[in-house]
């Protein structure tokens, strides 16, 4: 008996050019829907603190940030401005101090950073400075930075947000974007 080929696919998908043209289309597809990129938040975050630095208010309640501390450079969807920090002694250079979170949470700690000099830290700790986490800017370019780990606050409890950049050595840095999430 000879083989017999029976066709299911219509004649023009039979173009060997479609079918190319259509499974890298497909590929583009699904890389597409496969995206694990949750943008700003996810579903299981909370935005507990963000800051652009665009205008002088943004800066209210900072310690060590004066009105000369905001740069025309900014990362991509970051506004016009940046914080400028910068040091030559120990820090921190400047710190906020949020109000208590109500409830016990994990906080996660974002920005995107700019490195000037011998670049600097961002971090997040509890007052009694028994945990905290922090970021280490040191790319030339902007980058986006996440912490590796998270940072648990007892509920009622305040947290600090602080930023050194240099030690014995003068650095300077750009922040910008900072958010602090509750992580769920």
């Amino acid at each position: 008996m000879p083989f017999m080929r029976i066709n299911v696919l219509p004649s023009w998908l039979t173009n060997v050019t479609v079918s190319r043209t259509l499974f890298c289309l497909l590929i583009v597809l699904c890389l597409g829907a496969c995206d694990t990129n949750k943008g700003p938040t996810g579903p299981d975050e909370q935005i507990v603190y963000q800051n652009s630095f665009e205008i002088p208010s943004d800066v209210a309640g900072w310690e060590g940030i004066g009105a000369n501390a905001f740069r025309s450079d900014a990362p991509p969807n970051g506004g016009n401005q940046s914080l400028f920090i910068s040091g030559g002694c120990i820090g921190p250079h400047a710190y906020f101090d949020l109000q208590s979170i109500t409830e016990d949470s994990y906080l996660l700690l974002r920005c995107w950073g700019k490195d000037l000099s011998t670049g600097g830290i961002i971090g997040l700790e509890l007052p009694d400075y028994s945990s905290g986490i922090s970021l280490s800017i040191g790319a030339a370019n902007w980058t986006a930075y996440q912490s590796a780990d998270t940072l648990f606050c007892p509920a009622d409890q305040r947290v600090r947000l602080w930023m050194s950049a240099g030690g014995i050595i003068y650095s300077a840095m750009l922040i910008d974007l900072i958010e602090i999430v509750r992580v769920k």
